[in-house]
């Protein structure tokens, strides 16, 4: 008896745990999207926001029915809102935090495939689920942060470039760039936009990864795009900090809500697409 008593106060710790940290889990998850929504409407509404490159992007993702986009992970918390309106959608973990980014980016009107995993295994199943997903379905977006979930920072991953091999689908590089920002303390450091600042949100390509190459060639092409996507980086944050980019690249400036009043409360029901953050 004296042996199984720890085991037995262990067991009722955790049930005492799971009873108050699952609802106050569910509030989090509740009220944290609606109070990033706010900030970044407050955000949006005092800053200038100019976005290059996307008619070009929305082309070819209509041309060649699809588009694999990649980006840094040190982007993400633009992602939800910034991209609210180019039907978006993403691939969360089932964790209690990846409900947390489901409810975040459900209102900003994106189709959610909740899955995910660090497991070699389960990562592979998941790939293979989005490249049959691009096969199936027309005009699908996948926006992959390519060096996410854990990093190293800013060394791009195969995945995104195994679904555009294997499905012919082109790729595009983003970038959103912000002067003032802060940095939060995490490996990705990212980037938090402050009100009053000058935000630029850059596409550029495309690039192809033909069905038939070899391991060599993959390799090759994966650094190039990496590199690209440096470069593409180091555009965007220029033009915040006063550069100007290319004449021919289309650009609008944004301010406020892009949706009408209210409807980011209300995810638009569409056809599903899936996208991983």
């Amino acid at each position: 008896m004296c042996v199984n008593e720890p085991r037995k106060r262990r067991s009722l710790a955790r049930r005492i745990r799971k009873t108050f940290t699952r609802p106050l889990s569910s509030f989090v998850s509740a009220v944290v999207p609606i109070l990033y929504i706010f900030y970044m409407n407050l955000v949006w509404r005092t800053s200038k926001v100019e976005m290059f490159g996307v008619a070009g992007m929305v082309e070819t993702r209509r041309r060649h029915g699809g588009i694999v986009q990649v980006l840094w992970h040190e982007t993400v918390f633009f992602v939800a809102y910034a991209f609210r309106e180019l039907s978006g959608s993403t691939l969360a973990s089932k964790s209690d935090f990846g409900q947390l980014i489901t409810n975040m980016l459900e209102r900003c009107n994106f189709v959610v495939l909740r899955g995910g995993s660090s497991k070699k295994g389960r990562r592979t199943g998941i790939l293979r689920e989005l490249i049959d997903h691009m096969r199936t379905y027309r005009d699908v977006s996948y926006g992959i942060t390519v060096d996410g979930s854990r990093g190293p920072c800013h060394v791009m991953k195969p995945g995104a470039l195994a679904i555009a091999r294997a499905t012919g689908t082109p790729l595009y590089r983003v970038h959103v760039s912000c002067r003032p920002n802060l940095r939060a303390p995490t490996w990705d450091r990212t980037i938090i936009p402050l009100p009053f600042s000058r935000i630029t949100i850059l596409f550029e390509g495309p690039t192809f990864c033909p069905a038939d190459v070899s391991n060599a060639e993959f390799e090759r092409i994966r650094v190039d795009l990496e590199t690209a996507l440096e470069t593409t980086r180091a555009r965007a944050e220029a033009h915040s900090d006063g550069a100007h980019l290319d004449p021919e690249l289309d650009n609008r400036r944004t301010g406020g809500l892009l949706l009408r009043p209210g409807e980011f409360l209300t995810p638009i029901r569409r056809s599903p697409a899936i996208a991983v953050l």
